[in-house]
């Protein structure tokens, strides 16, 4: 991914976690940030004996709730880019290959080179040798 991908993928992936959590939520944000006493608004919120309570809808939910954020992390942000880091690693290996095996054969027609070359200096010799 491009860094302008990341970004976009980021801020949606957010989006979506925000809008999640938003179901499990009975505290916004604005209430927290808000010029009321914040203690006082925590207690008229989550009273004591309440409070036990108010996590019950995240227990239910609590393995949904997880499973949204596996796939979203994983299957959707990490899984991509692992498989892009894997395919580098992939072709950086065949590259790898595929250079070695170009070496190989430059080495044999090297060597093809050189015993022609001594092919063609014995002919020179017994071209001259004839000659003379």
């Amino acid at each position: 991914m491009d860094d302008e991908d990341w970004v976009d993928k980021k801020d949606e992936l957010s989006i979506i976690c925000r809008k999640e959590l938003v179901k499990y939520d009975n505290f916004s944000f604005e209430d927290m940030f808000s010029g009321k006493d914040i203690n006082k608004k925590v207690d008229e919120l989550f009273p004591m004996d309440k409070i036990k309570d108010t996590f019950i809808p995240v227990r239910e939910h609590a393995e949904k709730f997880i499973s949204f954020f596996r796939k979203t992390f994983l299957d959707n942000l990490l899984s991509p880019i692992i498989e892009s880091i894997e395919s580098i690693k992939t072709e950086e290996i065949n590259k790898d290959q595929e250079k070695e095996t170009i070496e190989k054969e430059l080495r044999v027609l090297k060597d093809k080179n050189e015993h022609i070359e001594k092919q063609l200096e014995e002919l020179r010799l017994d071209i001259k040798t004839l000659l003379a």
